[in-house]
């Protein structure tokens, strides 16, 4: 059974919809879902939306983030991101075959930020909310997950789903199903969400989360996507209805930090190639979107979509923050 609410951030119950959809990406369900807009502070929320109880059988078996990926898939994908981004690499376009490939792999150099903490000499204990399996993470891969962190601090995981929590608890990592559970003595170093704030019910119930259990010096580290970005422009369809609740743009952003006393150190959005080709096979853009036959193609687009990220209309958005007392 689907709920109606109020924005989550300003409490008001005056909305008016602006997209109508089925679930078009992960085909769940043949109900048609809404996203709505809050006339008071322009939040966009799903509305009427899944019960937090009811929320899991909207995510897919194959769901990739709560599935545990092999040492050899990850290798590979690890391998070919590199191999993919290298100077020179169009000269594999010689080989049509390994050229296409290859070119799903292209995509923008973005530091991943925890990283960039801990070698900035910042400590943890760390925090990743949805941290699904563990063994990877969207975007950095292998590098980006808690197996991976785990050699810089204390990781620590919070994720709903069942087979992914007991996946990461294999690896003698704590996770909490939920952050109710979590002990309001405990303090974390950095606190991260990595496309996880979207999928929340009440997203100002995690921003006062982070604030009340981020060390005094630490650092919150989200990632989610830009509803302002390019690809919702071209078509506002590229959204996965109904398993994100949440459609944020960056002064939503901005409005949830300055209601919770946190400064943004920093944003940035950015935009990568295989989020247009998915669109377009399955028809959320049009064929001729769907370069993905040559690295060459590949590099040139992501070119083009370079100064587009820079003017923050990149499909995705990264935002460090931290508590506004310790802003230098």
């Amino acid at each position: 059974m689907m709920e109606k609410v109020n924005c989550d951030f300003c409490r008001s119950n005056n909305y008016k919809t602006v997209i109508r959809q089925k679930d078009l990406i992960h085909k769940t369900s043949d109900e048609i879902f809404e996203i709505v807009e809050c006339q008071e502070c322009g939040l966009k929320f799903t509305n009427p939306r899944p019960k937090m109880e009811e929320i899991q059988k909207y995510y897919s078996e194959d769901y990739a983030f709560h599935l545990s990926q092999s040492t050899l898939k990850i290798y590979f994908t690890t391998f070919a991101e590199v191999i993919a981004n290298m100077p020179f690499s169009s000269i594999f376009d010689l080989i049509p075959f390994v050229g296409k490939k290859l070119s799903q792999f292209v995509k923008p150099l973005i530091k991943d930020p925890v990283l960039k903490y801990f070698k900035a000499g910042g400590f943890g204990p760390l925090l990743d909310i949805g941290c699904g399996s563990g063994s990877y993470a969207h975007y950095w891969g292998r590098s980006g997950s808690l197996l991976s962190y785990n050699k810089y601090c204390e990781v620590y995981g919070i994720e709903t789903n069942d087979k992914a929590r007991m996946k990461i608890s294999s690896y003698n990592i704590k996770t909490w199903e939920n952050i109710d559970q979590i002990e309001k003595s405990n303090k974390f170093g950095i606190i991260r969400m990595n496309w996880s704030l979207e999928h929340v019910h009440a997203p100002s119930k995690y921003f006062s989360f982070m604030k009340k259990h981020l060390a005094d010096n630490g650092k919150i580290i989200i990632t989610v996507p830009n509803y302002d970005g390019i690809i919702y422009r071209l078509s506002p369809n590229c959204v996965e209805l109904p398993i994100h609740l949440y459609h944020f743009r960056k002064n939503d952003i901005m409005n949830y930090a300055k209601m919770n006393n946190l400064t943004v150190t920093s944003l940035k959005t950015f935009s990568y190639y295989q989020m247009f080709v998915f669109a377009s096979k399955i028809g959320l853009l049009p064929q001729s979107m769907m370069l993905k036959d040559s690295i060459k193609k590949a590099k040139a687009f992501k070119d083009i979509f370079l100064h587009i990220d820079e003017a923050g209309f990149g499909n995705d958005m990264i935002i460090e923050m931290q508590h506004s007392s310790f802003n230098s």
